[in-house]
């Protein structure tokens, strides 16, 4: 076991939302139209989704329709339904927001023809889009700090500036906490077996794919600011679904980690204003390549893993 003590790290921890889908049981006659799912939808108001396989009504409602939530499983879309219809599906365009009109970027903005008020979008929301290079699209992240109509103001781009004309996406959130007291990373040497089946004559081979197990301790028990835990409370709530992405070090974006909460913590009062005890330990979800802190998985989380890399 290898460990890293970075002393005061700065880390930033990023959540990608799982976009939501599902299926629909039925469409009823209503207008506007209203729409029966088969579970939970976690939709929200003002999302676009893409619905699909749905037979019979009148008129067809198949296609992107913006929609209203009434409860956890009735929805509303902007359309005259007269016959009802039933089944097929659905699932989320995007989790909070996603670009219809012409954009261009520069360094810290991303703009959008058509002065849209993005009024969903949020600060320390995050922003993806993509930059274009030849035959290669690479995707690039970066940190809401302010809004104005047609323009989202954000503090930089982990890779590189977008391509104009690439959709503008906010999917989840990008939150910087403060320097912790200790920050501590541990490599666990780790393999995985590979079966390697051998032309058609059925021989298999089990090869070891070296790698390593990933911890981050991130030490807070001196002092936690109450502004810190509100600002990762959706961290600390995402999803069974949701992607969790940590950050060591904000200076150094492209060594990041796909993670989860791996221990529950404390929380006590501090005599001022704040608290004491909390210290979070997140776990990778997957091996990665190097133990050396020159490496991580990779500026789009996961694809800088190499031979190492875990889930094949």
């Amino acid at each position: 076991m290898i460990n890293f003590i970075a002393g005061e790290g700065k880390p930033r921890l990023m959540l990608e939302k799982d976009l939501p889908g599902g299926v629909i049981i039925n469409s009823q006659v209503s207008n506007p139209g209203i729409l029966k799912t088969g579970s939970r939808h976690r939709l929200r108001t003002g999302q676009t989704l893409k619905i699909s396989g749905h037979t019979g009504s009148t008129p067809d409602i198949n296609g992107n329709q913006v929609v209203t939530v009434i409860d956890q499983y009735t929805i509303t879309i902007p359309v005259n339904i007269s016959v009802a219809g039933f089944g097929g599906g659905f699932e989320s365009v995007s989790q909070i927001y996603e670009s219809t009109g012409i954009t261009t970027f520069d360094l810290t903005h991303a703009y959008e023809d058509g002065n849209p008020i993005f009024p969903f979008v949020q600060i320390n929301h995050r922003i993806k889009s993509y930059r274009v290079n030849g035959d290669f699209i690479y995707t690039t992240f970066g940190k809401v700090i302010a809004k104005d109509v047609g323009i989202l103001t954000i503090d930089g781009w982990t890779n590189g500036i977008p391509t104009n004309g690439q959709k503008i996406i906010v999917d989840g959130w990008i939150i910087d906490i403060p320097r912790c007291q200790e920050m501590t990373e541990t490599f666990e040497p780790d393999y995985l077996i590979h079966s390697v089946y051998s032309g058609d004559e059925g021989n298999v081979t089990l090869t070891k794919f070296r790698g390593y197990k990933y911890e981050c301790m991130l030490d807070y028990s001196k002092y936690a600011q109450p502004e810190m835990l509100i600002a990762i409370r959706n961290i600390l709530n995402a999803a069974h679904n949701d992607k969790v992405v940590l950050i060591p070090r904000v200076d150094k974006q492209g060594l990041n980690y796909e993670v989860y909460l791996r221990n529950p913590f404390s929380l006590t009062r501090h005599q001022k204003k704040g608290y004491k005890k909390p210290v979070f330990v997140f776990a990778g979800k997957r091996n990665v390549e190097f133990y050396s802190t020159g490496k991580g998985i990779g500026y789009d989380i996961g694809t800088d893993v190499g031979y190492a890399g875990s889930n094949f």
